[in-house]
């Protein structure tokens, strides 16, 4: 991760978490399913993510889910984030990130869209 200036760490981490997010809803479709946009569809996209991986990166997602409120907090509450709470951000996104790539080129009918 490059150099934050003092004060990107909030804005940075949102957009780790926005990445998970939309990593989480990519496993969703890949599997024919699809969260409606309503109060509370971040948590129920995870949690259906995280039910489709069959406890596969288990871990990760219990770290997700703790994310999620972090951010909540961060975005409403003006909380601040860490400079270990970002770093782990990161690993978690590049975690989910490189299963859902791992998920699409095992689809052959998807393997066109890279």
């Amino acid at each position: 991760m490059r150099t934050l200036n003092q004060g990107d760490e909030d804005d940075t981490y949102a957009s780790f978490y926005k990445s998970i997010r939309l990593a989480c809803t990519a496993i969703n479709s890949l599997n024919g399913y699809r969260v409606k946009n309503q109060q509370g569809h971040h948590y129920l996209t995870i949690e259906v993510a995280a039910q489709l991986m069959n406890g596969e990166l288990k871990e990760i997602f219990e770290k997700i889910r703790r994310m999620r409120v972090k951010r909540n907090n961060v975005d409403y509450d003006f909380f601040n984030v860490s400079k270990e709470e970002l770093l782990n951000a990161e690993k978690y996104a590049e975690a989910i990130l490189k299963k859902v790539y791992s998920l699409i080129n095992a689809d052959k009918k998807q393997q066109g869209l890279l």
